[in-house]
């Protein structure tokens, strides 16, 4: 489809029976206006959502002129979750030929889901790293427990990436 001008609109209209993470972006000039921020997730919810998840969306990207970022974040993102919650955070490589590398530290996890599909019985994981590709999701899954976990992305260290914690 040709790209949508200045004053018009295009209303796209689809049942959406896969339930999983996905990313919408354009695919006219894709590398230009994704590049520039013509993008963003996608999630389908299952009819009956497990009860009291903390859903986190991660989208990783490289801003022109401004550098990498979580979303719209450039710093690390703090967020406090009740020990025994269910989380589920849901990563997103936005980027165009580059590989992206998200680690998790101090909750035991599984990857749930990867590009919209849930896998059969994932396995546990510890301080593992997980690698992206181009335009690749994986869904993680964990119980909150008693202290701090947190997501790195890249080799960042911890200059950017998500911390959670009880208080």
């Amino acid at each position: 489809q040709n790209a949508v001008m200045p004053g018009e609109t295009y209303t796209y209209r689809f049942v959406a029976e896969q339930v999983g993470t996905f990313w919408y972006h354009s695919h006219q000039n894709s590398k230009t206006a994704v590049e520039k921020g013509l993008f963003g997730a996608l999630v389908v919810e299952p009819k009956q959502p497990e009860p009291n998840v903390k859903d986190i969306t991660v989208m990783t990207h490289v801003w022109e002129d401004a550098g990498f970022a979580i979303g719209a974040s450039d710093t690390i993102q703090r967020m406090a979750i009740a020990p025994g919650t269910p989380v589920r955070m849901r990563l997103i490589n936005t980027d165009n030929w580059v590989r992206q590398t998200y680690t998790l530290v101090g909750a035991e996890f599984q990857v749930a889901a990867i590009d919209g599909t849930d896998l059969n019985e994932p396995g546990p994981l510890r301080d593992t790293h997980l690698t992206l590709t181009t335009g690749g999701r994986y869904d993680i899954a964990f119980r909150m427990p008693n202290g701090p976990v947190y997501l790195s992305v890249g080799h960042s260290g911890m200059k950017l990436g998500i911390f959670m914690s009880p208080d």
